[in-house]
């Protein structure tokens, strides 16, 4: 980061502080504020536990986004796109923390994260506002919008519906950021690099008290902002570099949650089931309940998000192979979880 060794130092230092915030605003929520979350027939834990340490998280990465405009010309990217990064995440992490604390409406949350995604995409200035004219370009422009949205609002809640064993969120984080991470400092995107290592941090920070067995749950505020914010750092990588290698890292490096959430949608909705209600029948929960404990699941996951990451790291220049082999993958573990869960029906 940057090439130089004392700047090197500093910014080891500066993550180990926001390592630190994590961890501490995570050790408040669990030990003085202490928000219960009571469980239910769709839980997979037993006892009242402390949920919304997820604010550790966000109060770190926040912290971290502004911290990185202290290392000089190469990670200045001027207050709109720190805005950016900052503004929509706490308006997604604000409206999911009080429907922690008190049950909101899906319609309300879903416009406040719709709300967000677009004011991100205005600041980012990813669709162009100010050219061309006509029909054609109305068009374009909406088409944009409407993918741009998609994105952001759906790894958002893709993040939070994976969100329901210890450690199992905090850790694809941690994860996905890493590899992210790393991809950007190489291709020479310094503000981009830091700040998926701020996230890192930040989820390390709080899966010190999550990793099975949790003593605090990350809630809405941690998985939806995380959620949100990995999408981000896709969009504007996306925007610096616009080519398919690059439009496709995301995806690759979060395909075992899209694949999870996706698959099991499409076969709710081919069920007839109603697809936005609660439900236990992801492929992690039908894994978790043949028998297998939630580390075994949690690790199980770890393990295929950083094989997913390895692959970005190989062949990530090559999308459509990168796209087979982590798609491969995904089958082999959709039919032996769905096998085993067939056989333990019987």
């Amino acid at each position: 980061m940057g090439g130089d060794w004392e700047l090197f130092k500093l910014q080891l230092a500066a993550l180990g502080g926001l390592f630190f915030l994590s961890m501490s605003v995570t050790w408040v929520v669990l030990y003085r504020v202490r928000l219960l979350d009571q469980p239910n027939d769709r839980s997979s834990h037993t006892l009242a536990t402390p949920k919304c340490g997820g604010i550790g998280i966000v109060s770190s990465f926040v912290a971290g986004v502004f911290a990185s405009q202290l290392w000089g010309a190469e990670y200045q990217v001027g207050w709109m796109v720190l805005c950016s990064m900052v503004t929509p995440v706490l308006m997604v992490a604000m409206v999911s923390l009080v429907d922690d604390i008190r049950d909101l409406s899906p319609r309300f949350r879903l416009g406040v994260q719709v709300a967000a995604a677009v004011l991100f995409l205005c600041l980012v200035k990813i669709i162009p506002m100010d050219n061309g004219g006509g029909l054609f370009w109305v068009l374009l422009q909406s088409a944009w919008m409407g993918v741009g949205i998609f994105w952001l609002v759906g790894m958002a809640n893709a993040f939070n519906f994976m969100d329901g064993i210890d450690g199992l969120a905090a850790g694809q984080g941690l994860i996905v950021s890493f590899f992210f991470g790393i991809i950007q400092i190489v291709s020479g995107e310094c503000f981009l690099g830091f700040i998926s290592l701020v996230l890192v941090v930040g989820c390390l920070g709080f899966l010190a008290f999550n990793f099975p067995p949790a003593k605090v749950f990350m809630g809405d505020v941690g998985s939806v902002s995380i959620g949100f914010i990995l999408a981000s750092l896709a969009v504007l990588s996306f925007q610096k570099n616009p080519t398919l290698a690059t439009l496709f890292v995301m995806p690759l490096l979060m395909f075992n949650f899209i694949f999870d959430t996706v698959t099991t949608f499409i076969r709710r909705l081919l069920n007839g089931e109603r697809v936005f209600q609660a439900h236990r029948s992801h492929l992690y929960q039908k894994f978790a309940s043949c028998g297998f404990s939630q580390r075994t699941v949690t690790m199980t996951n770890y393990g295929m998000a950083i094989i997913q990451g390895l692959v970005v790291l190989l062949v990530g220049n090559k999308p459509v192979i990168a796209l087979f082999a982590c798609l491969s993958l995904q089958i082999i573990y959709s039919c032996f979880v769905n096998v085993r869960f067939a056989r333990e029906a019987k």
